[in-house]
């Protein structure tokens, strides 16, 4: 009996090597992704964060982990009003069962407001959920470039209308005689 446990106990242990490995690289993976991810269980508390979104945010691992999702990632509109927990993304697909994709604006630690494209699914096992799935994109760099263009267009439209003004007006007096007959 005693030959038969061996060899079995030995690819038990091979086994919890592999899964060891697997579940390390999973975390590896999951900690790189360049877009911020958070994953809550059901009931909303965060469960895990990658190092993006920390960076994002601004928070440490452990001031965000065990939070309620919607007490520790702010969101505000555009104006800076809070959206209420009842309107976030998370609980719409808490609701609905389905993927959420907005754009919306979180706070950072410090307060600061950064506008983000935000997509949260539901994790399911059985058809069951038992948590969600957030991934959310830093948009401030895109606003900046969309500003700096609508700056330009605004700053090159009226150096343009500038000198057509006055080839107008020149155009209208010439026209109107006041430098004498054409």
């Amino acid at each position: 009996m005693a030959k038969t446990r061996a060899p079995t106990i030995a690819l038990l242990k091979q086994q919890q090597a592999l899964a060891q490995e697997e579940k390390a690289k999973a975390q590896a993976i999951f900690l790189s992704i360049g877009e911020g991810v958070i994953v809550v269980d059901q009931y909303g508390k965060i469960e895990q964060v990658n190092d993006r979104a920390l960076e994002i945010l601004g928070y440490s691992r452990p001031e965000m982990l065990g939070q309620w999702f919607t007490k520790i990632v702010r969101a505000v509109r555009e104006d800076g009003s809070v959206i209420d927990a009842i309107d976030r993304s998370i609980t719409k697909t808490f609701i609905s069962g389905k993927t959420i994709n907005e754009g919306s604006y979180y706070l950072s630690k410090r307060g600061i407001q950064i506008p983000v494209d935000v997509s949260v699914s539901p994790i399911k096992v059985d058809g069951k959920p038992i948590g969600a799935i957030e991934v959310f994109r830093d948009m401030s760099n895109e606003y900046a470039q969309e500003k700096v263009q609508a700056e330009f267009i605004s700053v090159a439209s009226h150096q343009l209308r500038t000198p057509l003004t006055s080839i107008n007006t020149y155009s209208q007096m010439l026209s109107q005689g006041y430098a004498g007959a054409l």
